[in-house]
């Protein structure tokens, strides 16, 4: 989160490589260090300003999951809104594939 933040003016664009998870964490390779999703959203948002493109690259990126706070939170949605070309995954990815959900 301190490179984005960091780098503000500087950011054209992210990929974002991990395990997804349907709850809407993100996981390192050996399934260690989860984040919620949302927290990275926020890190883009904080900035003030609109992304070209961002690639999350894990399950369940684009999907809708039950907040934190019990909230639905529509990732399809708010990362549209953080970058003009957003890419994702609203199942599971499998080789660069959505299976769906």
């Amino acid at each position: 989160m301190t490179a984005i933040h960091n780098e503000k003016g500087n950011l054209w664009g992210m990929t974002v490589y991990g395990h997804g998870s349907p709850d809407g964490f993100l996981m390192g390779p050996s399934g260690t260090g989860a984040i919620d999703q949302i927290q990275v959203y926020y890190a883009v948002k904080r900035n003030g300003y609109k992304i070209n493109q961002i690639n999350m690259m894990q399950c369940y990126s684009m999907t809708t999951v039950t907040g934190f706070v019990g909230s639905p939170i529509d990732f399809n949605k708010i990362w549209h809104d953080a970058a003009i070309h957003p890419y994702g995954y609203f199942g599971i990815n499998v080789f660069g594939f959505d299976t769906g959900p």
